[in-house]
């Protein structure tokens, strides 16, 4: 199977697998024994209903990719997109991280300089900004001095996780 499959694809393609043969061999027992005319569109329909059923069973979650999309649409199936994280990356709740976003630059190079830094928290409540004129320096200079100046800042306020 495909490395762009989802799991929740996978689950799908792995039902219909499993189920295709046994209602094909229900449909043919039927012609065979009960006289019944062999349906094409019944075995669909029956497989597109167990279909429905499985993905209600699956503990996997889409992609959110054209690709998937295209599929479960054309099935008719639900979708299933990943559950929204309620932690950030390192495991704490949500609003305890501080985001600082900083740039560096220079008006030349070298040239006049300086750099500036916005923090923030994960939903995008404002918590300070920071700017500081450098004088002549390099653009790559002033970059640095970005990184260096607003960790201390970060520490000044005891913002441990940034």
């Amino acid at each position: 199977m495909g490395s762009q499959f989802s799991p929740y694809l996978k689950d799908l393609w792995i039902s219909a697998v499993m189920d295709l043969p046994y209602l094909i061999w229900l449909s043919r027992n039927a012609a065979f024994f009960d006289g019944q005319n062999y349906n094409f569109n019944k075995v669909n329909v029956k497989l597109l209903a167990a279909l429905k059923d499985s993905v209600q069973m699956s503990s996997h979650s889409m992609f959110i990719k054209y690709f998937d999309l295209s599929i479960i649409a054309a099935l008719g199936v639900p979708t299933k997109p990943r559950p929204i994280q309620l932690t950030d990356v390192d495991g704490l709740p949500l609003g305890m991280k501080r985001h600082i976003n900083c740039d560096g630059s220079a008006m030349g190079n070298p040239g006049k300089a300086g750099f500036g830094a916005v923090a923030r928290e994960h939903f995008g409540v404002f918590w300070g900004v920071l700017t500081v004129e450098l004088g002549v320096t390099t653009a790559f200079a002033a970059e640095c001095e970005a990184i260096i100046e607003y960790l201390s800042w970060a520490s000044h306020k005891n913002w441990l996780k940034v």
